[in-house]
């Protein structure tokens, strides 16, 4: 029996020793597979978005700097007093960029836009009425409207836009971080006899209508082109001279609620200027125009109209910023027309 025992037991130790080795190699097959999977999950939440922040990233610049040198090109024309010119322009739009495990698409439009900021220009000064101080307007710009708007859907940065009017280029990160980059509006300080400071305004700003027989939009991917036509250019103007307090009022007005933070930064982009000019700022409770007026003429002192005031009226979405002491102001504007067309592919 124990012979028999010994047979039956020897061909089961060796199966055994076999399916050890398979277990080995299963294990090691499952840790291989572990070992690629967590390499690859790596790579998907770390080296992909930063992969993708990267393009993203040099996508909108990219499309901020076209916009710029678009911005540049109408100062230039509107400096030269140039009419009857048109310039096509290269503008990106969006992107599908293959990564590891995924793709990185970009949706993106770019076109005309009516529905933002319309700005003016007055200048003129205030007077003590029967105890009420008011504006005496000595001249009002053209309203300025129109405007270029690109608004690109990011994965991982959100709605970036980039949006051109009245000469200002506005950058909107995400609808919570809303920057100026460039502006038309210049002051020029210059010390005269006694200490005095002359203080002059200068303003270029192009009006922006839709162009006729082609887009004035377009979305998608690849690129675009913008056309954009000088219809016509003003000669800069120079109101008469006013006697003192003279003052500049600039009111801005959003069409959309939409509109209102951009509104918000070139206000605030223009009081960083002024303070750093050394200007006060005036604090009025009112939304009231008049009423602000009131208050900042019983806040200047005989010479010390080197002051200013920001007016926001929610009713009538306007933001206005009054400025004291600018003794003479120079308008120039212009009349331009943009189209868009998806630029044909290269490729």
């Amino acid at each position: 029996m124990l012979a028999i025992a010994s047979k039956i037991m020897r061909p089961l130790r060796r199966n055994l020793r076999k399916d050890e080795r398979g277990v080995a190699l299963v294990v090691t097959a499952f840790v291989l597979i572990g070992i690629v999977l967590a390499a690859l999950a790596l790579a998907r939440v770390t080296y992909i978005p930063a992969k993708a922040k990267n393009l993203e990233v040099e996508h909108y610049r990219a499309v901020m700097n076209q916009l710029m040198e678009v911005k540049s090109l109408i100062d230039v024309l509107l400096s030269s007093k140039a009419s009857s010119v048109t310039f096509y322009w290269p503008i990106k739009l969006g992107y599908a960029q293959n990564l590891l495990l995924g793709m990185d698409i970009v949706q993106a439009s770019l076109g005309y836009d009516d529905k933002g900021l319309t700005y003016v220009i007055s200048y003129g000064y205030i007077i003590n009425e029967s105890g009420t101080w008011i504006f005496n307007r000595v001249y009002d710009s053209p309203r300025i409207s129109g405007g270029i708007l690109y608004r690109g859907l990011y994965q991982y940065y959100g709605t970036i836009e980039v949006y051109y009017s009245g000469g200002v280029l506005y950058l909107n990160h995400d609808n919570r971080y809303y920057t100026v980059l460039a502006i038309p509006i210049r002051f020029d300080a210059s010390v005269v006899q006694e200490g005095t400071r002359v203080i002059g305004l200068y303003a270029q700003m192009p009006i922006i209508s839709p162009g006729s027989g082609m887009h004035t939009s377009v979305s998608g991917m690849g690129s675009a082109t913008l056309r954009i036509t000088c219809r016509e250019v003003q000669p800069p103007y120079s109101p008469p001279k006013v006697g003192e307090p003279s003052v500049v009022i600039i009111k801005i007005e959003a069409k959309e609620s939409s509109y209102l933070k951009y509104a918000k930064a070139l206000i605030s982009e223009l009081e960083d200027i002024l303070l750093q000019m050394n200007y006060t700022k005036v604090s009025v409770n009112t939304s009231n125009l008049d009423a602000a007026i009131n208050t900042f003429g019983y806040s200047i002192g005989v010479g010390d109209f080197e002051k200013y005031t920001v007016v926001y009226n929610e009713t009538s979405q306007e933001y206005y910023i009054i400025i004291g002491g600018i003794d003479y102001l120079r308008f120039q504007y212009g009349d331009f027309s943009v189209n868009v067309q998806i630029a044909p592919s290269t490729t």
